[in-house]
């Protein structure tokens, strides 16, 4: 994927399921997402990527970013859980299944259960991700 695949494309919304089930994606750009400001949605955009192994650290940076179903469901090589992910992201409606899958991901989950902005659609978030060093500090309602 070349780093400035959306760079003209600063007025799109939506990039739900855009590489979804592409298995051969191993990587993603770190600034991908750098111009799309007005993002919003970002539902199922790497679902069953099953070859990715690394998120980069701040992917999504719009502020306006807040759907996030099944962003990497699926992707079972992840290694790495991207801890500053969420920051930029001030306005999340929906995580649900948003890891979900991720078996081999290690690292501290980001404890977006202490966001108050974040409290419903949070279901299967973290489902599956036993290698996470807290799992076992992971409310039920994330699992």
């Amino acid at each position: 994927i070349p780093n400035d695949l959306f760079r003209y494309n600063t007025k799109i919304t939506s990039f739900s399921s855009v590489f979804n089930g592409c298995t051969s994606l191993m990587s993603i750009p770190p600034d991908l997402f750098l111009y799309n400001t007005q993002a919003t949605d970002f539902g199922g955009s790497f679902q069953n990527c099953y070859s990715l192994k690394f998120i980069p650290e701040n992917l999504v940076k719009t502020t306006k970013a807040n759907y996030f179903y099944s962003m990497f469901s699926g992707c079972t090589c992840v290694q790495v859980f991207p801890t500053t992910f969420f920051d930029n992201c001030t306005s999340i409606s929906s995580v649900m299944y948003c890891f979900s899958g991720c078996y081999t991901m290690k690292g501290y989950a980001k404890d977006l259960w202490n966001r108050t902005q974040v409290s419903s659609n949070t279901n299967g978030c973290f489902s599956g991700c036993y290698a996470l060093n807290n799992y076992s500090e992971i409310p039920s309602g994330w699992k």
